[in-house]
């Protein structure tokens, strides 16, 4: 019989009525097949004195102990045992300690360190789930072999780094999407718009977006004698080069033709670009922009910020070591130095050339694929 196959056998019986019978119905025979036979007296201690107290079970390889299992009945809380176990694994040094019932087991890296609950990287219940994932996880953090060497610790200290993340991933993305709703994300509205330019050629404006959402709407400044400043038009949204504002769309009407010798279409979203090598996915014109200043920058580190820095003269700086100077800033590369990002597809595109050309490299160094 395999371990799946006792699995399913000791989900149809009736639930162990203590910790005896929990450990001779349930515990012993499942460490029986992760290779710690109850018989075996060299591998398999019971009541193994630590020092400090007694385990219920103690496993013994290569002349060491390397796990501890303390064994509870069925329904018992877990909470108010684990800060023991801990303490007993640690000063006996072993790898990894268990915490179990038979049906639910708690498993621990004792010399972790944090808080004893912050040392748990698994919970298995053989009631729940795939008994096939259940035992092939039993069998990766208890199974003989695996705890013989260093595997087993190896990947409880993997499970436990992508338990931290993902209980950090519950805490950081609803803040950072409520950041975005309520901003709103300028990146948000922007692909927003372009989504629903796709399906209807209608192009709503921020203000559209954040009301049909229900996010907060963009604030905007009332036109004044001082609207024309760089400032004020990054304040508003997306800025030309040279700190010309390119005009507010219609509200939600088809987007103006294209007139020969006149006016402009939307621009074309960006597919790719290639610089100096291999072609490079760009799925925004602010991600092409990045890749630019970090090409240049790479191969022109020391001197990159006193060349660049004339290019923007007395207006707000294109590239800084404090992001609190920039417009949507983004690190370049590994550096400390961070580009602002917000400007229209025509001025990404002039400020590249206008880079590329300081460094003394032709604009035709520079290939961008649009759809």
């Amino acid at each position: 019989m395999s371990l799946e196959e006792r699995i399913r056998q000791l989900r149809e019986r009736p639930e162990p009525p203590n910790e005896e019978s929990a450990k001779n119905w349930v515990i012993l025979p499942i460490l029986a097949h992760l290779g710690w036979p109850s018989d075996d007296p060299e591998h398999v201690l019971f009541e193994h004195a630590t020092g400090r107290g007694r385990m219920d079970i103690a496993l013994r390889t290569g002349g060491r102990i390397v796990a501890f299992i303390e064994a509870k009945a069925p329904g018992k809380r877990l909470e108010g045992h684990v800060e023991q176990m801990l303490t007993y694994a640690f000063h006996e040094g072993v790898d990894i300690c268990a915490l179990t019932t038979g049906l639910e087991w708690w498993l621990f890296l004792p010399r972790e360190k944090g808080p004893p609950m912050d040392r748990r990287f698994a919970v298995l219940d053989i009631r729940k789930g795939s008994a096939h994932e259940f035992s092939e996880r039993i069998f990766k953090f208890l199974g003989r072999e695996a705890l013989a060497g260093e595997g087993a610790e190896r990947s409880a200290k993997e499970a436990l780094k992508a338990l931290r993340e993902e209980e950090r991933l519950k805490t950081v993305v609803p803040h950072v999407w409520g950041e975005m709703k309520t901003g709103p994300d300028p990146e948000l509205v922007e692909l927003i718009q372009k989504r629903v330019k796709e399906k209807t050629a209608l192009y709503p404006t921020p203000s559209q977006v954040a009301r049909a959402l229900g996010m907060a709407e963009p604030v905007e400044r009332e036109a004044g004698a001082d609207d024309t400043s760089t400032d004020s038009a990054q304040a508003r949204g997306t800025v030309e080069e040279d700190g010309v504002t390119p005009p507010t769309m219609p509200e939600l009407v088809d987007p103006p033709p294209k007139k020969k010798g006149t006016g402009r279409a939307s621009p074309t979203p960006v597919r790719s670009y290639r610089l100096w090598g291999p072609e490079t996915q760009a799925n925004t014109w602010k991600e092409l922009l990045l890749g630019v200043f970090e090409g240049v920058y790479t191969r022109h580190e020391s001197t990159f910020l006193e060349t660049v820095t004339p290019l923007w003269g007395k207006r707000k700086p294109w590239v800084s070591t404090d992001p609190g100077d920039l417009r949507e800033p983004r690190r370049i590369g590994q550096s400390e130095l961070f580009v602002g990002t917000t400007l229209s597809a025509k001025a990404i595109q002039k400020r590249c050339h206008r880079l590329l050309k300081a460094f003394g490299y032709p604009a035709s160094d520079l290939e961008i694929r649009q759809d």
